[in-house]
């Protein structure tokens, strides 16, 4: 009997024993899924932040490409324009010497 009686307040010393483990391991997962859906708040925040700087992207991409091009042309044209400028002054040299 007195064998049995201390058997069982030590299975019981460990059944707390392991209330206890389970409660603390219960509460390192509470923490890691607050931590876990906040991290998911941020990610998800940082997603929607990549997703418009990769729009802006694209909008500044088009208006580069715009620009470039309108620049090519005053390039071509500034050429043409001097080019034109010379052949007729120096037209105008020989046709009036």
């Amino acid at each position: 009997m007195l064998i049995a009686a201390q058997q069982k307040r030590l299975l019981q010393e460990e059944v707390n024993i392991l209330e206890q483990r389970t409660l603390q391991k219960q509460a390192i997962i509470n923490t890691y899924e607050g931590k876990d859906s906040i991290n998911a708040a941020i990610i998800a925040t940082y997603q929607a932040e990549i997703k418009v700087m990769k729009n802006q992207r694209g909008v500044y991409d088009a208006e580069l490409k715009s620009i470039n091009r309108t620049l090519k042309r005053q390039k071509r044209k500034t050429f043409f324009t001097a080019m034109a400028g010379v052949a007729t002054t120096t037209a105008a040299i020989f046709l009036f010497k």
